[in-house]
């Protein structure tokens, strides 16, 4: 990191930031959202300390890939959680016990001020590429008929109909993880689809 780069440890990120609205032109957290208990919370505090325009980026585990969802299917546990929390561990201790999926991120970012970027992807598994030889078109048909046909709002259609366009992307198909790239929106200015 620079010299200019503020660096800080040791803050509760379910409880308000200690900073000042408008302090930086960044945030980077890196595989913390899944732990925190509150959430919305955390998104609109990093809001807050953001300058307009500035960037938040986000890295998780993606819940969403092909090979979670098979897992899911099978034994009814998400990657990131392949077994029952142990029950000797408070909620702040559990191991990634807040998982999020991409449209539950997508929606809290999009609620609290920002938009969304193309997402990144960072390890990708022989598996998922293999379910996605098999499961592709099927996945498609379903998800279009039920998440995008079957909304009789137009407004959220669109709405659908983007966060669809991010959920078949590679990074999300794929991915391990995920990286979220989003930008505070300034005063002012419209969303995409509004």
């Amino acid at each position: 990191m620079g010299a200019g780069i503020l660096r800080v440890g040791g803050v509760n990120l379910n409880y308000p930031l200690a900073f000042r609205s408008g302090s930086f032109d960044a945030v980077n957290i890196v595989e913390v959202g899944e732990h925190i208990e509150n959430q919305p919370q955390l998104i609109r505090e990093i809001n807050r300390v953001l300058k307009p325009g500035g960037t938040f980026l986000v890295t998780t585990p993606n819940v969403l890939n092909l090979t979670s969802r098979m897992r899911f299917l099978f034994t009814g546990f998400l990657r990131g959680r392949i077994r029952l929390v142990h029950y000797s561990k408070k909620p702040g201790q559990a191991p990634n016990i807040y998982l999020l999926h991409f449209y539950e991120l997508f929606y809290l970012l999009f609620q609290y001020g920002f938009t969304v970027s193309e997402p990144r992807r960072t390890r990708v598994k022989f598996p998922s590429r293999f379910f996605l030889i098999f499961l592709w078109s099927l996945m498609r048909a379903f998800s279009v008929f039920t998440i995008v046909c079957a909304e009789k709002d137009p407004l959220q259609r669109g709405y659908n109909r983007q966060i669809m366009s991010f959920i078949f992307h590679p990074a999300i198909l794929l991915s391990t993880n995920i990286v979220v790239k989003a930008t505070k929106i300034s005063n002012g200015e419209n969303r995409p689809g509004s």
